[in-house]
């Protein structure tokens, strides 16, 4: 390490970064029966976030680069895994497991950064900090669904089912580095009626910052469909400032 790098304090080492990661994992209920397990719960767990780690294109991609001996050695010293299930299986178990756990390790890392005054260099008009917040579609397919599928009908009869997420992240405009939260998924509840939707998800989304985070002066950013009566007055209850960004398409011509 160089002179010019300070070596991170002990609660932000990768290490002990990685043991609270596997100790969500182990909170996650086992459905399966105990004489059919082949792989620990925290291993297969594990095992997916090593596929981001190593910036691996696929689930696929990730064992199949495992085969060479080098990335074997790196994943059994990185993370401690050594063998992972195919990545069907590994993909049909996470399927079925709750990801609830998972959702306080955004809020134990944040607590690390702010108790490190890491935050600090975040800060922007007068000691308050700017968090975006935007949804986007991780699954969508016209043929594949669960009971949890948003919906959305097409005139020619089709209909496309999709998984969406708001995700939302602290951000200084004159800074690379981002600050993930705990983001809210956008789906729809058991026995429930209506169709949830990316303003619902907001609106819980905003308590549970609040809720996480009660003391921290927060800016809340998003585009033009936050801009509504309802939501403004949930921020404006909640006390939360906010800046709204009307998104506009631009013909370039040449």
């Amino acid at each position: 390490m160089g002179r010019g790098h300070k070596r991170p304090k002990k609660n932000l080492r990768f290490s002990r970064l990685l043991d609270v990661l596997q100790d969500s994992f182990r909170k996650i209920e086992d459905y399966r029966a105990p004489e059919r397990i082949d792989y620990q719960i925290d291993d297969i767990y594990t095992a997916a976030f090593a596929m981001f780690y190593f910036q691996d294109k696929s689930l696929l991609e990730f064992q199949r680069q495992l085969e060479n001996k080098y990335r074997q050695n790196n994943l059994s010293a990185v993370c401690n895994v050594s063998a992972i299930p195919k990545d069907s299986q590994l993909r049909d178990f996470i399927d079925n497991c709750s990801y609830k756990p998972i959702i306080s390790v955004f809020k134990d890392y944040f607590s690390r950064l702010q108790r490190g005054k890491h935050l600090d260099k975040f800060q922007i008009f007068g000691g308050k900090y700017l968090i975006t917040i935007d949804g986007s579609v991780y699954f969508s397919s016209n043929k594949l669904e669960c009971e949890k599928c948003l919906t959305k009908e097409h005139a020619n009869g089709k209909t496309t089912y999709q998984h969406q997420i708001l995700q939302v992240t602290l951000v200084h405009p004159d800074k690379k580095q981002v600050i993930p939260l705990a983001p809210e998924f956008i789906r729809n509840g058991d026995g429930g009626k209506k169709q949830d939707c990316e303003i619902n998800a907001g609106k819980r989304l905003i308590h549970t910052i609040k809720k996480d985070h009660p003391r921290l002066p927060m800016i809340i950013v998003g585009d033009s469909l936050y801009s509504k009566g309802p939501f403004v007055k949930e921020l404006s209850s909640l006390r939360y400032s906010f800046i709204y960004i009307r998104m506009e398409q631009q013909r370039v011509s040449q």
